[in-house]
């Protein structure tokens, strides 16, 4: 789950991070490690909520250092980062709701959303930080044992779908295909935009999924030929963080719904929902 969540927040943490001259390294030491009991996507979205966070405290670049042990029962996730850090008065209050700050770099509602996820899933977290000295975030989950329930996701809100996801990096794709899989949808993939269109000319579909940077035919071309074949077709597009900070508006009026990255599971499931229940 941490390689994964590394691998789907990469266009924030590197990606973007280079373009501003100020890259930033994530390193890892990751023994074997117990199973825990929970959702496997509301972990995951944990660990980029930290990365995310981490970053925001390094606009210059910096490093994130990610390792696990167990102890007593309990598995220990600690991530560090190079960054601002976080004043006292900041860090008694960074996992409350809505909690923000303009002045306080990394501070944002990324912790809440983490402390709302361990509470389901009968962990705790820890914050360690001090101006100029970087942060620490201690996680602890409890190992499973026997057949413990599972933290279950709301119920999907859409009939099963035939997807086409069309991702040109292979772990942000394998993430997507495993978030619609299962809800219980069917999907197609593609690595580009023209594979994708010519997969979509061979098949029926009932849902387009498209990253917008991609080689040889980006999302917006897909999507444009794709309504000139199939007006009625939904298509949502995937989006960067940069771009969709940036200039990007998705004025494209071929594109139905954009989402951004990191896409979460819950995201995509309301994204699809607004678009087929509406």
């Amino acid at each position: 789950i941490i390689d994964e969540a590394i691998a789907m927040s990469r266009p924030r943490w590197s990606t973007q991070m280079i373009a501003q001259g100020a890259p930033v390294r994530i390193a890892t030491s990751l023994a074997a490690l117990p199973p825990v009991a929970g959702q496997h996507d509301d972990l995951r979205e944990v660990f980029v909520n930290l990365i995310f966070n981490a970053v925001e405290a390094m606009p210059r670049g910096g490093t994130i250092r990610v390792h696990a042990r167990t102890e007593s029962e309990h598995l220990f996730v600690v991530l560090t980062d190079s960054g601002a850090g976080m004043t006292e008065e900041v860090r008694q209050h960074c996992l409350e709701p809505f909690f923000s700050t303009k002045t306080e770099r990394g501070a944002g509602l990324g912790l809440a959303i983490v402390y709302g996820i361990l509470q389901r899933h009968q962990g705790s977290i820890n914050v360690e930080s001090e101006p100029g000295h970087g942060t620490t975030v201690t996680l602890v989950l409890p190992v499973a044992t026997g057949q413990p329930a599972a933290v279950s996701p709301s119920a999907t809100p859409v009939r099963p779908l035939h997807v086409l996801v069309v991702e040109d990096e292979d772990a942000l794709r394998d993430i997507e295909t495993e978030y619609l899989v299962q809800d219980g949808h069917r999907v197609v993939t593609a690595v580009n935009g023209s594979e994708g269109l010519s997969r979509f000319r061979a098949d029926q579909f009932d849902l387009v999924v498209t990253d917008r940077v991609m080689p040889e035919m980006n999302g917006e071309q897909l999507a444009t030929e794709i309504k000139r074949l199939a007006p009625r077709m939904p298509v949502i597009m995937i989006t960067g963080y940069a771009e969709a900070a940036g200039q990007h508006n998705g004025a494209s009026a071929a594109i139905d719904l954009t989402l951004t990255k990191p896409l979460t599971r819950a995201a995509l499931r309301q994204g699809i929902a607004q678009l087929l229940l509406n």
